[in-house]
């Protein structure tokens, strides 16, 4: 029997063999409902960034409230929320692990945030205390809530027909894949830098055409190659000044992305230099 299972869990006080699991995480912003540790861990930042000190002399405390609201700490606290839960969950559940204690293999197979929430879809072949295993696994954070479901799926509708992603939402995927990967190096995301993007081609007619559409939105050529291989060998890299953040890199990467399909070719991905803190002084 295949089974879909189901967690969700929510950011305020409170959270072919196989069964089809989703967890489900709401994602909330607003600084009246957020959590505590959410709120404790953005005013962390803000100290250790600077941009709030404490006065001794005069004993109070003094706030750059420009460059707190550029930095978009709100939004990134609660991705680096989210990315914590994720992973303990993942470590609890054991995914990845041959087999997990009275339930047989577990797969996760993707995820989905809409209307605040994120939910996390699994498959294995036993629901066995589904509910008390996503208890176990998120012990830790006992301020949020979740809930847990669990369906039969043995043709893995959910995941062909719901979770698997199309091209452009695997270009999404790859964009906040190197906005992870930034701030993992200690980038903020809050300072434009160039962004430097790869195409390829199967005809120098059609690079060319690339080329004459994207000069009229004011990219820069950096260099053009004929590679020794079958197909898309005429290669392009362009750059252009841009913000790597999660809430603006799909903005300048999509219509890249689409543009080259049009001209039969592959858009190959973006990267950028890792600015953090002490470079931007």
């Amino acid at each position: 029997m295949q089974l879909q299972q189901e967690v969700a869990i929510a950011l305020k006080n409170s959270g072919g063999q196989k069964r089809n699991q989703r967890v489900d995480v709401r994602r909330n912003t607003s600084v009246e409902r957020m959590s505590e540790p959410v709120l404790r861990e953005i005013f962390r930042r803000i100290v250790d960034d600077g941009l709030v000190v404490h006065n001794k002399y005069q004993d109070k405390w003094h706030y750059d409230l420009q460059a707190i609201r550029a930095r978009h700490y709100t939004e990134n606290v609660v991705t680096l929320v989210l990315e914590q839960l994720e992973d303990a969950l993942m470590r609890g559940l054991g995914v990845g692990n041959a087999t997990t204690p009275d339930a047989g293999p577990l797969m996760f197979v993707g995820r989905n945030t809409s209307a605040g929430r994120r939910d996390f879809y699994f498959y294995t072949g036993s629901g066995y205390a589904w509910q008390n295993r996503v208890a176990a696994a998120l012990k830790a954070f006992p301020d949020y809530r979740f809930e847990t479901g669990v369906q039969d799926d043995p043709e893995w509708q959910t995941y062909f027909e719901f979770l698997y992603p199309g091209e452009d939402d695997l270009q999404r995927m790859q964009n906040r894949r190197v906005c992870q990967q930034l701030e993992q190096h200690g980038d903020p995301l809050t300072q434009e830098r160039p962004l430097y993007h790869w195409v390829y081609f199967a005809t120098a007619e059609a690079r060319a055409a690339y080329i004459d559409q994207i000069l009229q939105n004011e990219f820069e050529i950096e260099q053009e190659w004929e590679a020794d291989t079958d197909e898309y060998r005429f290669g392009l890299q362009f750059s252009q000044t841009g913000l790597p953040h999660y809430r603006t890199i799909d903005s300048i990467t999509l219509p890249l992305f689409f543009a080259a399909r049009d001209y039969n070719g592959h858009y190959d991905g973006w990267e950028t230099e890792v600015i953090a803190p002490d470079q931007t002084h």
